[in-house]
Formats: C-alpha cells, structure tokens, sequence
C-alpha cells in the first residue's frame, strides 16, 4: 500500500520502456533485461529524478536529480546497431546509456525532445514557459545585482565615515 501512496505523490512526467547499457572503458554493451525510464517530479521538494528500474521492479537501479541545463538526453548516431541513447550530465561528466525498447522507432525523436523538455524544466511550471522565464529571472536578477554589488560597499563606508565625522565635530 506504501508504494500506491509515494506513486501517487511522485508526478511522473515520462516514461519509456528502455534498457540502460554497461559501459566498461571504450565498450557499451546493452544490459538485456526490459527496463523502465521514469522522469518524475519528487513530492515536497519537486525535484526532478530521471530514474532506470526493471519493469517488474518498483525499485530503481538508477536514480539521478538532474538540475535545468545540467543534462542532455540526445541520440547515438554512430551506433547503427540499435537505437541508443545517452544522458549526459555536464556538472558531474557522467555518461549513461540507454537502449530503446519501445515497439515504435519512429517516435524515439519526439522521445528525445519530451526528455530535455523534462529535464530542463523548472519546477511547475509549463514547459514552454519555463525557459523564457528563467531567462528573464536571470536577467533581472544580473541587472539588480549588478549596481548593487559594486556601489553599495563605497555607500556604505563614506556613510560610516560621515557618521565618524560629526561624532568628532561634537
């Protein structure tokens, strides 16, 4: 009964049937069992976990919180053998790879774009919105910062040195 509850807590925002690959130096062999890709949001904190689990698991083998434009989900090109994928997490280098196992190769493109999508996202926000937005946050908080951090410690001192001044004048 506890894992209905935490399920229903957790939002999930995708999911695709996939296996994740062993990577050994140089080599990326695919792990053959039928896997799950979950991206959900955590309840409370709202954070984004991309997590890899058997399908007939309830617990993942693979858990990431991955923070906007941390990581990249793209296609393997040069792997002509399968339809491969990888997560690619840019603040820690780690790469992992992924298989699809989805019946459906021609929906892997749209797959891929609802991932970053996902993965770049702000918390409750739309999609589409979210990034516009940050940019603005971004933005104003750069341009409120800015004048801000460069003046005010000069304010401040000439205002302790008048302070200063006519304490010694009385």
């Amino acid at each position: 009964h506890n894992t209905h509850t935490m399920s229903a807590q957790n939002n999930v925002l995708i999911e695709f049937r996939a296996g994740k690959m062993n990577v050994s130096g140089t080599t990326v062999t695919p792990d053959k069992r039928k896997g799950l890709v979950q991206i959900y949001q955590s309840a409370g904190d709202f954070l984004t976990h991309f997590i890899w689990k058997e399908r007939n698991s309830s617990t993942p083998e693979l858990d990431f919180i991955i923070f906007p434009e941390e990581a990249v989900f793209k296609k393997v090109s040069k792997c002509t053998t399968g339809r491969v994928f990888l997560l690619e997490m840019s603040q820690t280098n780690h790469r992992h790879f992924f298989w699809l196992q989805e019946p459906n190769a021609d929906k892997d493109s749209e797959i891929e774009k609802n991932v970053n999508q996902h993965l770049n996202s702000i918390a409750g926000e739309d999609s589409n919105q979210s990034n516009f937005e940050q940019q603005q946050l971004l933005s104003l908080a750069g341009d409120s910062n800015q004048p801000s951090s460069t003046n005010s410690p000069t304010d401040d001192d000439e205002k302790k040195e008048d302070k200063k001044d006519d304490k010694m004048e009385e």
